[in-house]
């Protein structure tokens, strides 16, 4: 196995998580426009980098995490291990820049899409007609009708000029 694809296979982001795919493009699309507040340097993951980590946390819910140049580690090991001691989720990463959610328990300010699940729930509506072709609107192959207020072009004569000859 090469190594590209054994570093996707083991991405924090492809194990088993609690967000679905739909939750997770949300809280990406949320993260999108934040600054980054938790910056990790030279020192890695220290006991006080995670405190701050977690209080920022229960603080904001999703918080956007910069990596220095001179982080010690993998980008993708440090960020699914800061998640892990922060009890939190990892919900991207691109670069050396990564978003964390927590679900504050209190007082939560993020609303997550519901999932259904196939199978469950009302059916779609049925269309009329053959397979799957779209039902026919009204009106279709009429004439849109005339705009008010233009005057009808003058005919044209064939090859003529309309200027009196003197």
């Amino acid at each position: 196995m090469s190594s590209a694809s054994s570093s996707i296979s083991s991405s924090p982001l492809r194990s088993a998580s609690s967000l679905s795919g739909k939750a997770r493009r949300q809280l990406r699309a949320l993260g999108h426009h934040l600054s980054a507040i938790v910056l990790v340097g030279k020192d890695g993951l220290t006991p006080a980098l995670c405190d701050a980590t977690g209080q920022a946390l229960s603080d904001h819910e999703l918080i956007k995490v910069k990596l220095g140049e001179n982080a010690a580690g993998d980008r993708h090991s440090l960020a699914a291990d800061l998640a892990a001691r922060t009890a939190s989720e990892l919900v991207g990463l691109i670069g050396r820049t990564f978003l964390l959610w927590k679900r504050n328990e209190n007082k939560p300010k993020i609303d997550l899409p519901t999932e259904r699940k196939p199978g469950r729930g009302l059916a779609a509506p049925k269309r009329e007609g053959r397979g799957l072709a779209a039902p026919k609107r009204e009106g279709r192959g009429v004439a849109a009708p005339k705009r008010e207020g233009r005057a009808p072009a003058a005919p044209k004569s064939a090859g003529r000029s309309t200027r009196p000859k003197s």
